[in-house]
């Protein structure tokens, strides 16, 4: 017990230190009592049932403190959460982040924390904005829309994948996006018949869903 009070009282004062205090029924360092409810999570699943992060299992992973445009000062708190070899980051910078990411875990609200939650944390919940897995320094940066915001974004990351597998494919594709992934096919000047590729991309991470060749 009195370890855990001591490395719980280690990792506010850590946190104390890069992030400025708001006063007191705002900011964005959860109080010890989440910090402590935010441990027994760890590595605890839940399913992301407003598919937020495109449905699915989830397993509640570290909590760190890294630049972060997202939150109200640049910077974490955050809490992975991963699905596979995919990860993503949550904003907990008060309370009822932590008590909502409770609640998903074990279905039921806790009985003493504020279920009052930041922007950042409902923003991406509501998959608005993203925080995503890639590292710049080995930090973890946002990106609002995605690695892929646009059609011409994924037309280019299709034509690299065709490329080495068809070899060069002259006319322009066309793009269009089914919520979270786009599909990227090949087109054939008129009057010209033949097969042409196609590419599936997750709009979010870049990642290429899969590709065909039809006949």
């Amino acid at each position: 017990m009195w370890t855990r009070s001591l490395a719980l009282a280690g990792l506010c004062a850590a946190l104390s230190a890069v992030l400025p205090q708001d006063p007191p029924g705002g900011g964005i360092l959860p109080s010890e009592d989440a910090l402590a409810l935010l441990q027994t999570l760890s590595s605890r699943e839940f399913e992301d049932t407003a598919n937020a992060f495109g449905g699915g299992t989830w397993t509640v992973g570290k909590l760190v403190v890294i630049p972060n445009p997202l939150t109200s000062r640049s910077k974490g708190p955050l809490v992975s959460i991963s699905q596979g070899a995919r990860e993503e980051w949550l904003p907990v910078e008060r309370d009822g982040d932590i008590a909502y990411l409770d609640f998903l875990v074990r279905g039921e609200w806790h009985g003493e924390l504020d279920r009052a939650r930041s922007r950042a944390n409902r923003a991406v919940w509501a998959g608005r904005r993203w925080v995503r897995p890639a590292k710049r320094f080995g930090l973890p940066i946002a990106l609002e829309n995605g690695f892929v915001p646009n059609a011409a974004t994924a037309i280019s990351i299709a034509q690299a994948i065709w490329h080495p597998i068809y070899g060069k494919f002259g006319h322009e594709p066309k793009a269009g996006r089914d919520g979270d992934v786009w599909r990227v096919d090949g087109t054939l000047p008129d009057g010209v018949r033949g097969g042409v590729p196609t590419a599936w991309i997750d709009r979010h991470t870049g990642r290429v869903l899969g590709v065909q060749h039809t006949q």
